[in-house]
């Protein structure tokens, strides 16, 4: 197992979509992790998809029953 199915199997078990660097306009869902070719291990945080527009972006924390649930 490397590291990325590592990450995925995480992400997956506590529910969450992908991944998200809040300082840098970047995210990636669980199914196409890093598709830059690298996960930033500092950067990156667990995140949930939320529709804007036509598009989705990914945001830190994960969706909760009552709506958004920052996981720090």
């Amino acid at each position: 197992m490397n590291v990325n199915e590592i990450i995925k199997s995480w992400l997956t078990t506590y529910g969450y979509d992908g991944l998200c660097n809040p300082d840098m306009e970047c995210g990636c869902l669980v199914s196409d992790l890093a598709p830059c070719g690298e996960v930033d291990g500092l950067g990156c945080v667990a995140g949930h998809k939320v529709m804007q527009g036509d598009d989705w972006i990914i945001v830190k924390g994960k969706q909760g029953r009552r709506g958004y649930e920052d996981q720090d």
